[in-house]
């Protein structure tokens, strides 16, 4: 039941990100703050889904030290979530 719901959230925040950067794009003018929030959010977004399939694919691969490849993906994704909290203030 996590994972489903985790597969749903993110498939959410995914459109949800696409929509934002849609209309921010063709309702601001260029170089307006709106469209860098837009594209840093859609980045980080990528950035996580990527970390997310890679860490999946990982797992499926023999011969790998599976908490030493965890420890470097937690790594990656705390740090992309540290990214995220400065757009928050």
């Amino acid at each position: 039941m996590i994972e489903f719901t985790h597969r749903v959230t993110s498939g959410l925040s995914l459109v949800l990100v696409t929509i934002l950067l849609i209309l921010c794009w063709r309702r601001t003018a260029k170089g307006d703050w709106p469209r860098y929030s837009a594209v840093t959010a859609a980045v980080l977004l990528f950035n996580e889904a990527l970390l997310g399939a890679l860490l999946v694919l990982v797992d499926h691969v023999g011969g790998l030290n599976r908490h030493t490849t965890h420890a470097l993906f937690l790594c990656l994704h705390l740090e992309t979530r540290s990214c995220c909290l400065p757009l928050w203030h």
